[in-house]
């Protein structure tokens, strides 16, 4: 047997229906999942180099198990997690204008079941399967008798139940209650967090957001049936936020009453080692929790502001260069979010300072492409294709992180000019 055995069940359905003379189309799907696994980790061997004593009763040195083909081992299997994918959209095309324009919209909602664990969080509510749902809106434009393409693009994507760093708040509030316990035996316990079900931080979670939202523009031309114009421009906007986190700030929130008035008032009750219940909050839970909270908004870590592409494409369908297609490309990167500065908190601390930030520089790319195509001997086709990335050699050493007080701490490097040739050949 191996050590884990995933069971998997999948349902799914999806539709698509088109309704007043095509002017409107729908588009529905969904997909449930639910996994569990079982462990074989306690199926005994019965062949040891050495004898099975009380104190090792498995032995060592395995080297075969009981009718290892007839004989299965009892399945332990995990509860069940489940994870519903959803999508839905459509597109409307206005009477008399849909030639030109349409309408657009799309709602996903994804989930993974890699963690096949179930995982709580410290109320005992099962924190669900971590998943991303996005809204995105569009408008689509089509003029010059199709030769020009305009797509105005919005998206609003979020991702739930992340884990977020939590500078100890876990473990801190198990040990934490446990010793509130030890102190009065009247104490009122999370009841997860009793001793004897020796509780760790990875049994809970501290689940948190991360919310993206931006815009896109496509702009497609062709001027003539052989010269294309693509050109798009995005920026998108990340940020880290505690929605997911409410129930867990909420617990704490109510249990801050009990704590304060705990054996009269914990300015004056004893935790351990001369210290107050008061001074141990503010250490063990307050602490943590600023430091949770300092860490929401926008996570830096190199995240872009504006990008933007332009292609430019001429292909060739007659004469001496028929099958020859010359393509240059220009991509621009705006300043990335490389670092913060630092401030001082209203407790004193030094905490990042988010509103204050360090960019790199922005820098283009340009890019070349020729590609030729041609019928060989024995009806064959070939394709050669040269590339010429990065012409200029332009930003070979990039910022990626600073220092708080911006000094440049980290650089990455850029692949510099390079030549790339292709050779395909089909028959």
């Amino acid at each position: 047997p191996s050590a884990n055995h995933l069971q998997r069940g999948t349902l799914a359905a999806s539709t698509s229906s088109v309704f007043l003379r095509n002017h409107f189309v729908a588009n529905v799907g969904v997909r449930y999942d639910r996994v569990r696994n079982s462990n074989f980790g306690s199926f005994q061997p019965i062949l040891a180099e050495t004898p099975f004593t009380a104190a090792n009763p498995l032995g060592t040195g395995f080297r075969a198990y009981d009718k290892l083909r007839g004989t299965e081992p009892p399945s332990v299997w995990t509860p069940y997690r489940s994870a519903t994918r959803v999508n839905y959209g459509f597109i409307a095309r206005p009477p008399r204008l849909e030639k030109w324009v349409s309408f657009g919209y799309d709602f996903s909602r994804n989930s993974s079941l890699n963690e096949v664990a179930v995982v709580r969080d410290v109320t005992g509510a099962v924190v669900e399967p971590p998943y991303g749902q996005s809204h995105e809106y569009s408008i689509r434009l089509r003029l010059l008798e199709d030769r020009l393409n305009l797509k105005l693009n919005y998206f609003n994507s979020l991702n739930r139940n992340i884990t977020l760093a939590d500078s100890g708040l876990r473990a801190n509030l198990i040990d934490f209650e446990q010793q509130l316990l030890v102190n009065d035996p009247t104490y009122a316990i999370n009841p997860l967090f009793r001793e004897e079900l020796n509780p760790v931080a990875g049994n809970f979670r501290l689940p948190g957001d991360r919310n993206s939202k931006g815009i896109e523009v496509d702009v497609t031309f062709n001027p003539t049936r052989n010269f294309r114009l693509f050109w798009n421009l995005g920026r998108t906007e990340t940020k880290i936020d505690d929605l997911s986190t409410e129930p867990t700030w909420d617990y704490l929130e109510a249990r801050l009453g009990t704590w304060r008035t705990y054996q009269g008032n914990w300015s004056n009750a004893q935790y351990l080692n001369n210290q107050t219940v008061e001074a141990a909050y503010n250490s063990m839970i307050q602490a943590p929790i600023d430091d949770v909270q300092a860490s929401l908004g926008n996570p830096g870590g190199n995240s872009q502001t504006w990008r933007s592409n332009l292609v430019a494409t001429r292909s060739f369908t007659t004469g001496r260069l028929k099958g020859a297609t010359l393509s240059a490309n220009f991509r621009y990167r705006g300043p990335s979010i490389v670092g913060f500065a630092n401030k001082v908190d209203a407790k004193g601390r030094v905490r990042i300072d988010r509103d204050r930030e360090y960019k790199s520089e922005q820098y283009v790319l340009t890019g070349l492409m020729a590609n030729y195509r041609f019928r060989g001997f024995g009806n064959t086709a070939w394709r050669l294709q040269l590339n010429a990335n990065n012409v200029f050699n332009t930003s070979r050493v990039f910022l990626t992180r600073t220092f708080a007080d911006g000094s440049p701490r980290n650089y990455g490097r850029q692949a510099g000019r390079e030549f790339i040739l292709t050779m395909d050949v089909e028959r």
